[in-house]
């Protein structure tokens, strides 16, 4: 044995696996890989987001000069939400910004100085009020709201 090398093999760690695996997918299929894990984000969002607001919900309880913390009532997730979520998700959010960082990355490069404020501007000053309409359109439009009410929505939020 040489000095300081350990016979043992180094063996890699679940995580570790798993994003050599994900890395690969984002070479291979870019698209997919983003539409799926744009997915993947959007659903656990929601999934957090339905937990912070029934644990809101519950923790005060108000009685005539007093608050009392409810008990362990448990957690009710609303799983037609949470698909709707993954779904805009996968078939928008992940193409979508595919495409838009993309373009963008062509447009503006890298050697252009000041390239990531000209992109951070152009972002949130053009493709980020976009996409917000576009997500309260579809999630409308999911929940059967009419475009009256979209709109309504829009212009109020």
């Amino acid at each position: 044995l040489m000095s300081g090398v350990s016979s043992k093999h180094h063996t890699p760690s679940f995580a570790s696996i798993l994003w050599r695996s994900y890395m690969r997918s984002l070479e291979r299929r870019p698209l997919l890989a983003k539409a799926a894990t744009s997915a993947l984000l959007s659903a656990s969002g929601d999934v957090l987001a339905q937990i912070l607001e029934q644990k809101l919900q519950r923790k005060e309880l108000t009685v005539p000069g007093q608050t009392l913390p409810q008990r362990d009532q448990g957690i009710s997730l609303n799983w037609l939400r949470i698909a709707k979520f993954a779904l805009f998700g996968f078939i928008l959010a992940g193409p979508v910004c595919h495409g838009w960082y993309r373009l963008l990355d062509r447009s503006v490069p890298r050697t252009v100085r000041g390239s990531s404020l000209v992109k951070l501007l152009l972002d949130q000053l053009l493709f980020a009020p976009a996409f917000t309409a576009l997500f309260f359109v579809v999630m409308g439009a999911a929940d059967g709201q009419r475009f009256r009410a979209i709109k309504r929505t829009l212009v109020r939020d």
